[in-house]
């Protein structure tokens, strides 16, 4: 079954909380990256992890940030759910069409699971950020 995902919301602080200071650390033993967003992190033009947990840190950094929560993210290396977030990062080739960046907190310990980091070409997040951004009074 696929996730399901949520409205667009701002980041919850419990949820940065814990994964601010994992990407901080960079600790390959509490960062797991999947495969795919392994081969989107490279397609994105970033060659290090390093790398794009800086760039994740930029935008996680900023109050307010808007993204959405995919419910039903399952770690399949345990099948522990995790509580995932979706969020735009700057393409860092600097194109007009931001990254999609998926991120899946451990429920049962501090362990970031990377999902995606691809370019966001479905523009929908994007799409679905600016409608929220036009409700706000």
């Amino acid at each position: 079954m696929p996730a399901k995902k949520t409205a667009v919301a701002p980041l919850p602080q419990h949820w940065l909380d814990a994964v601010i200071p994992i990407l901080e650390r960079g600790d390959p033993s509490a960062i797991f990256w999947t495969g795919r967003a392994q081969r989107e992190m490279s397609a994105a033009g970033i060659q290090f992890n390093w790398d794009a947990y800086e760039l994740c840190l930029q935008v996680l950094r900023t109050p307010g940030m808007l993204g959405e929560q995919i419910h039903g993210t399952i770690d399949e290396r345990d099948d522990t759910l995790c509580e995932t977030w979706a969020f735009l990062c700057p393409h860092p080739l600097r194109l007009k069409i931001p990254l999609y960046v998926k991120i899946a907190l451990h429920g049962s310990r501090i362990h970031l699971v990377m999902i995606s980091m691809h370019t966001d070409h479905s523009g929908k997040l994007l799409e679905a950020i600016r409608a929220f951004l036009k409700k706000k009074p």
